[in-house]
């Protein structure tokens, strides 16, 4: 439960004509709301444009710490080490991307 916060770097899909894309710096914000059991329920927001933009998860914790996260375009998938969730993201579709992250808890995390 609580939120969780973390900075990282994911790959842009580019484009047909540059397929390179471009590398974006961002920060990833998780808050869980409910847990029953190993089962979890929140959201995630992030900033686009200056507007603060918000898609719900569900997803699991199992007894071997593995966490799975999902929202409507990707999922989350990592560990919890008693301390941080260390998260490998994958969003699939037009804007596919992947990044890995690791999120402390907001009360917890530095400035």
């Amino acid at each position: 439960m609580g939120t969780w916060v973390g900075d990282y770097r994911y790959p842009s899909a580019g484009t047909r004509v540059d397929p390179t894309g471009v590398a974006v710096s961002a920060t990833e914000r998780i808050t869980i709301t409910a847990q029953e059991g190993e089962l979890l329920w929140g959201y995630q927001t992030w900033v686009d444009a200056g507007i603060t933009q918000r898609d719900l998860l569900h997803g699991s914790i199992g007894s071997d710490d593995l966490v799975v996260l999902t929202e409507a375009q990707g999922h989350w998938l990592g560990r919890f080490d008693g301390e941080a969730l260390i998260l490998r993201y994958i969003r699939t579709g037009k804007q596919r991307t992947t990044y890995e992250v690791t999120l402390r808890r907001a009360d917890l995390a530095s400035p």
